[in-house]
């Protein structure tokens, strides 16, 4: 938990930078839908959340919590590992032919914030 947080923000603070522009919307936007709809399953948790939304509504979080389920499965089981590839095979084009180009430090340490996130 610590640790995954701590490269969130090392990698956020220097998310600017133009080298992930094409990839941050998806990694700093896109793969945070199944949070959103994780944040609403806790609302119906009658310990954490709202006590009479579970009362009112004892369905909907096992509803909600199968729509959580399939987009966390999707963005982060498929479309998370398949962009990290391109973002990788990106990264390395970038040390091997462009050193000038972008930071090489920049480049490696989005590069090895990805990996341990992922």
């Amino acid at each position: 938990f610590v640790i995954h947080h701590s490269v969130v923000i090392v990698v956020s603070l220097f998310a600017l930078h133009p080298f992930s522009h094409l990839y941050g919307s998806f990694f700093f936007g896109v793969s945070e839908v199944s949070t959103t709809v994780l944040a609403i399953v806790a609302l119906f948790d009658a310990e954490h959340g709202v006590e009479e939304l579970e009362r009112d509504f004892p369905n909907t979080r096992l509803i909600i919590g199968g729509v959580f389920a399939v987009s966390f499965f999707i963005v982060r089981g498929i479309i998370w590992p398949y962009l990290t590839y391109f973002y990788c095979r990106d990264g390395f084009r970038i040390l091997d032919n462009d050193p000038d180009i972008h930071s090489r430090f920049l480049v490696k340490l989005f590069m090895g914030g990805l990996l341990t996130l992922s």
